[in-house]
């Protein structure tokens, strides 16, 4: 059994949310400063505060928590990444498409910008060379993240094929 919902945020444009990795912050984009930023604010309650000043959106924690991602501009920016306890933004990747990146502790899973036809690139960044390697094209556009397995062996996305969306029902939900 669950508790009552709560608004953790009153706004608006409240949107792509993470909770940090000791799990006290949720970190999530706003635009209540004019454009989008990150913001974080005390799970326990409490008000916001922005972590980035330049832009930001989308943010996801590595998996060791050490690093903070997050995209510019709709990803059309970057990707970003800065120290988890604070510290200057550094650019990862020079642009990719919406917030489809999945980063692991030797680099980085994207999507690059879509041709005409919807699809793109699956492209891979290694942290230590530098190297970036065209994985597979996919067959239309990647919406809204990319997933990879602790273990590396897979990854995970979804695809948008049709405009539409699907009415789902949860029965005897507890």
């Amino acid at each position: 059994l669950g508790g009552q919902p709560r608004a953790v945020t009153s706004g608006s444009a409240n949107f792509v949310a993470c909770f940090s990795p000791h799990g006290r912050w949720i970190y999530f984009t706003s635009d209540r400063s004019g454009r989008a930023e990150v913001w974080r604010t005390p799970v326990a309650g409490g008000a916001a505060e922005p972590v980035t000043r330049d832009g930001g959106e989308a943010p996801l924690f590595s998996a060791d928590g050490q690093w903070l991602y997050f995209t510019r501009t709709n990803g059309q920016a970057g990707l970003w990444r800065m120290p988890a306890d604070g510290g200057g933004a550094t650019r990862v990747v020079e642009a990719l498409y919406r917030y489809n990146f999945a980063p692991t502790s030797s680099g980085v899973y994207y999507m690059s910008s879509t041709v005409a036809d919807g699809s793109g690139w699956i492209r891979y960044k290694d942290f230590k060379t530098g190297a970036v390697s065209d994985l597979f094209k996919t067959p239309a556009s990647v919406d809204l993240g990319l997933a990879v397995s602790p273990d590396g062996r897979w990854l995970i996305f979804a695809t948008l094929d049709y405009d539409g969306a699907d009415l789902m029902l949860a029965e005897h939900f507890r």
